[in-house]
Parts: C-alpha cells; structure tokens; sequence
C-alpha cells in the first residue's frame, strides 16, 4: 500500500480508495456474503447449489486459485516474518542502523535455507488452524491475534509520529495531489481496494456460508468497509512520516516492513 499510495499522490489515494470501497468493492462483498448463506456451500459449490448445470461454479474455482496463488506469496513472506522473529529474540536486528537492516534483510531473504523453513513453519502453523474449523480455529485466533495487532500499530503510529521530520511524511499524507492520478493508478487502487476487502476470489462466499440468518449482511459488510479504511489510515499515519523520517522511497516489494520499522522500534 506505501508503493501505490505514494504513486497515486498520497491523500489522493485515500479518497479515491474510500470512493471505490464503499461504491464498487462493498456491494460485491454483500453479494458473496449473500451467495454463501443463500447457498450453505464452499466457493465451489456455491454456485452448483444456486445455479445447477451452468458454468457458473467457475467463478468458485478460479476464486480458490487466486487464493492458492494469495497465500504463495503470503507464505514467503510469513516465513520472512518468522525469521525476523527469531532475529528480535536473538538480538541479530537490534541497535543496527538502515543500511545494516537492508543487507540483513537482503541476506534473509537471499537464503534459501531460511526461506522454505520459514515458509514450511508458517503453512504448518496455518494447517493446524484451519483444520479446527472457521469458528474453532479461525476465529478463535483472530479474536486474539486481532486485538494484539491493533495494539501494535497503534504503537507504531505514536512511534512513527515521533521521529525527526514525521510532520513531512504526515503532511504528504494528508495533501492530497491529484495531479498524479491517471488510468493506472485508478486499476491499481481498484485493485488494492478488492485486495484489501478479500473479494472476487469467493473468500467471503465460503464465510458467508457460516451466517445466520439473524445477521444483517448489509450492516456487517459496511462496519468491515469502515474498519478496514480505519486500519489503513493508521497504517499510512504509521508509514509516512517513518519514510520521510528516514529518507526511504516506497518500493513494490515488503523491504520497508523489515528494513524501515526494525530502525528504534
């Protein structure tokens, strides 16, 4: 999100973001949730329960590809974060300066070794949840992982606040410039926003098979769309001034997560 905010004009982005989620992104949403209770079904069978004998189910197992394809890449990079634990502990990333933090974050991910035992740990480690279910393992550690995340960025925003020339970073967040915005930069909005919300790929087809019929889908799916902006506005409040603070240009890639944040934090 740093990368395409900061190509879409920073404060820009976030209207346009908000725009696309509550217009086009949240009915999709409301209607995955609705296909999944109507149906009582996974992504797949969804579709064959609501619309037999049509090709319809497609939509289903090109939405389960794109999530073994989300969580490939999701895996490398929980292993990464596995490593960086065991880095903290040791003390391998503390009091080390940036360039220090780029060349440790340059060999760990260069090292095939800790990459495929850091990804193996963490799709281990996603097996046991959901192998409990959605309301024994999914839930469960969401209600605890959640909080304990939130708390954490939280901290990271007062932290970030207080750097050396954070009022920079918080000031290009918060101006917005259109001037940057074009076709490109409105797909690649479009597309942080589904990102973001986990649809189009029936995701929330499988967990709206989950609701009851007590649950006002509408209502639920417009407190997401909010919360979800929430915590993207303390993530960039978070982000931006620790870049301008540190003199980092965003990069397409995760390097700002373990290279700019590990610096006095």
């Amino acid at each position: 999100m740093p990368y395409i905010a900061s190509k879409a004009g920073g404060g820009s982005f976030f209207i346009i973001f908000l725009l696309i989620t509550f217009i086009v992104v949240l009915p999709i949403l409301i209607g995955e949730y609705i296909i999944g209770r109507a149906s009582q079904r996974d992504a797949i069978n969804a579709y064959k329960e609501l619309v037999p004998k049509t090709q319809w189910n497609w939509i289903g197992k090109l939405g389960v590809l794109g999530s073994i394809l989300v969580f490939a890449i999701y895996s490398v990079v929980g292993g990464w974060i596995i490593a960086y634990i065991i880095k903290a502990m040791t003390g391998a990333v503390s009091h080390i300066d940036e360039g220090q933090l780029a060349l440790q974050f340059g060999l760990t991910t260069a090292n095939s070794a800790t990459a495929i035992a850091g990804a193996t740990l963490f799709i281990l480690l996603n097996i046991i949840i959901v192998l409990q279910g959605v309301r024994k393992g999914i839930e469960r550690i969401s209600k605890i992982t959640i909080p304990i995340l939130f708390v954490l960025l939280i901290f990271l925003t007062i932290m970030s606040l207080t750097l050396p020339h954070a009022m920079e970073g918080l000031i290009y967040f918060l101006k917005p410039d259109f001037s940057t915005i074009n076709s490109n930069t409105i797909i690649l909005i479009l597309g942080q926003s589904f990102f973001s919300m986990s649809v189009g790929i029936s995701l929330m087809v499988t967990y709206g098979s989950y609701l009851n019929d007590s649950i006002n889908i509408p209502k639920v799916s417009a407190f997401i769309a909010l919360l979800n902006m929430l915590i993207s506005i303390f993530v960039a409040v978070a982000i931006f001034p620790a870049l301008f603070s540190f003199g980092v240009e965003p990069q397409p890639n995760s390097s700002i997560l373990f290279c700019c944040f590990t610096v006095n934090f």
